[in-house]
């Protein structure tokens, strides 16, 4: 369990923001005025990440509180100091947030994603890897360096099964020897069958009747358009429905505290429509009436006990009580019993 005392406090002008360890691709001012106000009420937060080199420190997960805490008037912060460089902040904040605090945005993803593939080291990662360190799916890496075009690098650096970065060129991967002659005259060979089996295929379709060449010719294009249609990755449907599921969550739990809240007044809305307001400011003058005959009577009540008490009590250091002991009562006639 996280405590406030096992982290120190720092100073937040002593902490350095614009080193691009910010992996987001904003920061929502709305959320770090939320968090502002809860600190201000003496709410405390989770300690923010920072990374120290031995001159600076570089925030490299927690902006937004470190934005609520500037908001809320605060010059410290508590924090999880860590050794490390810039680049060791910036590595940790890319996936930042994937399973704590405010859920990242596709934006916020993708922006991490470009933080690695705009960098000349971090580039030549696999996209395994670089989807790894970014806690995405894979699909999304390949498809923001496509966006950039960016090709894959001949130079792939992967994680081997022992968990060290490695490097392998895959230029040559699935590709034949050029000095291979006998593998030449194979491939110029099997172009020419396939040249020759096309123009046959071609032949055959010109003589089928028309009402089959346009059935063909729909499904050809269906074909094409499917292809050329970017479907989702399953991984971000995942996400997306798992984002849609904790949206209707939180829209059941509104909806059921408003139901509660407007039970309160199911009594009053009865009297509104019979009445009007008279009618509801009428019943509450009689609840309040009643209220006063009730705490009048509960007021007699107690005098009238504290009466009766001072009465027992009297009666007892007639009989010669002078301890605080249980005294046994008669419930009928209220008389001491006396113990012989």
């Amino acid at each position: 369990m996280i405590k406030k005392k096992d982290f120190p406090l720092i100073e937040l002008a002593s902490i350095r923001t614009d080193g691009g360890t910010q992996s987001r691709a904003v920061i929502d001012k709305s959320v770090a005025f939320e968090y502002s106000e809860d600190i201000a009420d003496g709410v405390w937060f989770p300690p923010v990440i920072i990374f120290h080199d031995g001159e600076a420190y570089w925030l490299a997960d927690g902006f937004h509180r470190y934005e609520a805490h500037a908001m809320a008037g605060k010059k410290k912060i508590a924090a999880d100091i860590k050794q490390g460089t810039r680049r060791d902040a910036i590595l940790f904040s890319v996936g930042a947030n994937a399973t704590h605090g405010l859920k990242r945005s596709r934006a916020d993803k993708r922006r991490a994603v470009e933080t690695l593939l705009n960098d000349p080291d971090w580039s030549s990662w696999s996209d395994w890897e670089i989807a790894r360190k970014c806690n995405v799916s894979n699909h999304l890496v390949k498809d923001v360096r496509e966006d950039l075009g960016r090709n894959s690098p001949s130079e792939r650096t992967y994680r081997d099964r022992h968990g060290n970065l490695s490097s392998m060129d895959t230029s040559r991967i699935g590709k034949a020897n050029g000095g291979d002659a006998k593998s030449g005259a194979a491939g110029s060979e099997k172009q020419a069958q396939q040249a020759e089996h096309d123009r046959q295929c071609d032949e055959a379709r010109a003589g089928l009747p028309d009402a089959i060449k346009q059935h063909a010719a729909a499904r050809d294009e269906a074909a094409a358009q499917a292809k050329t249609s970017k479907v989702a990755p399953a991984d971000d449907l995942a996400d997306r429905v798992a984002e849609l599921e904790e949206a209707i969550q939180g829209l059941e739990a509104d909806n059921a505290a408003l139901k509660a809240e407007n039970a309160k007044f199911g009594d009053m809305w009865v009297q509104y429509q019979k009445g009007g307001f008279d009618s509801v400011i009428a019943g509450k003058d009689e609840e309040i009436r009643s209220l006063n005959a009730r705490l009048i009577q509960e007021s007699e009540d107690k005098a009238g006990w504290m009466k009766r008490a001072k009465s027992w009590q009297k009666r007892a250091t007639d009989l010669g009580w002078s301890t605080d002991v249980v005294i046994p009562i008669d419930q009928q006639s209220d008389e001491v019993i006396r113990l012989d």
